[in-house]
């Protein structure tokens, strides 16, 4: 393989990629991120569908409020597992 933008005395190499398997990652903490991304799920489905004679707008706001939440909850979450 060559890497372009490397010096000429570095930008080869060789990468044995033959036999390569998936990587399966299911620690606790993955786990409960993708429960916890479910249950939020169906919290959500279950709120729009009883409360669909309320205002539009009022939920799309409340929903991506929720939703912004939770993202900004799992990015401080994943920085910090990687400390």
């Amino acid at each position: 393989m060559e890497r372009p933008s490397y010096p000429p005395e570095t930008r080869y190499y060789f990468a044995d990629l033959d036999n390569l398997g998936a990587v399966h990652r299911w620690t606790p903490q993955v786990l409960y991120i993708n429960l916890l991304g479910l249950v939020y799920l169906f919290v959500g489905f279950f709120v729009l569908f009883k409360q669909a004679r309320t205002s539009a707008i009022r939920i799309a706001l409340r929903d991506g409020v929720c939703c912004r939440i939770c993202l900004s909850l799992l990015h401080a979450y994943r920085q910090l597992s990687r400390s």
